[in-house]
C-alpha cells in the first residue's frame, strides 16, 4: 500500500512538472492609445457627431499555456489607465446673458481586463493572436475647465465629478475582440501589438426618447512582457 502510494504521488509529481514546462509566466507593462467612437441614430440637423481619444497605460500579468509548437493560450490580468480629452464650444447664461465659451473636458476610467488569446506562431519569433477580452470598470472622474469672456475678463471655472457620481449610468462590463501580433526578442522579452474592440457600449441606456447613442472604446496597445518562469 505505502509503495503504491508513493507510485502515486510520483506521477503526481511528475505530471505536475510536464505541465509546469507548457506554462510561462510573468510581468507585462505597456501604452495605449484610446479612443471612443461615437454614433447618433437619427443623428441632430446641424450636428456632426466626432469620435475622441486619448492616451493611456496598462500593466499586469500573462500566463501562457503552450499546446503545441505552434499553438499556445494567453490569458492576461491588466490593469487599464484610460485617459480622454475632447475640446468643445458651449454656451453659458450668465445673468440672463448668453455668454460663448470653451470647454476642455478629461475622462479618466479604470479598468481591469482579461484578454484570452489563442496564439498561432508563424515562426520561432513572430506570432498573431486572436481572441475575447473581459473588461471590468473600476473607477471613473470626469473634470471640466469652462473658459469664457465676461465684461472684457477671461475666467474660468472648474468642475470635477468622481466615485459614485462618475460611474452612474455607467456600463460596468466592457466585452471585446482582441487581434494582435507578437515577437520574441529572446527567451525572455517579447513585445506585442494588440487592437481591442470593445463590442458593448459604454453607458447602459442607448436608446433616450426614441434616438440611440453608440459610445464604444478602441484601444491599440504596445506591451513588452518578460518571461519568469516556463
Amino acid at each position: 500500500m505505502k509503495k503504491t502510494l508513493l507510485t502515486m504521488v510520483a506521477i503526481a509529481v511528475a505530471t505536475f512538472a510536464a505541465n509546469a514546462q507548457d506554462l510561462n509566466f510573468g510581468p507585462l507593462v505597456g501604452l495605449d492609445f484610446v479612443a471612443i467612437n461615437n454614433s447618433v441614430d437619427p443623428e441632430p440637423e446641424g450636428v456632426e457627431v466626432e469620435n475622441v481619444s486619448g492616451f493611456g497605460f496598462h500593466l499586469g500579468g500573462f500566463g501562457q499555456y503552450v499546446l503545441s509548437d505552434q499553438i499556445s493560450i494567453q490569458a492576461d490580468l491588466q490593469y487599464q489607465f484610460r485617459r480622454i480629452t475632447d475640446e468643445f464650444d458651449t454656451q453659458i447664461v450668465i445673468e440672463q446673458e448668453v455668454v460663448d465659451g470653451t470647454v476642455d473636458q478629461t475622462a479618466t476610467d479604470h479598468f481591469i481586463q482579461i484578454p484570452i488569446m489563442v496564439q498561432y506562431n508563424v515562426s520561432e519569433s513572430f506570432g498573431v493572436e486572436v481572441g475575447p477580452t473581459l473588461g471590468f470598470l473600476v473607477g471613473s472622474s470626469l473634470s471640466n475647465t469652462t473658459s469664457y469672456t465676461l465684461n472684457g475678463n477671461s475666467v474660468e471655472t472648474e468642475t470635477e465629478i468622481t466615485g459614485s457620481d462618475a460611474t452612474e449610468g455607467r456600463n460596468g462590463f466592457e466585452f471585446g475582440l482582441g487581434v494582435g501580433a507578437n515577437y520574441n526578442v529572446n527567451e525572455s522579452l517579447g513585445i506585442g501589438l494588440r487592437y481591442v474592440l470593445a463590442l458593448t457600449d459604454t453607458a447602459e441606456e442607448t436608446e433616450i426618447a426614441g434616438t440611440t447613442s453608440n459610445s464604444r472604446y478602441n484601444l491599440v496597445q504596445l506591451t513588452a512582457r518578460y518571461t519568469l518562469g516556463g
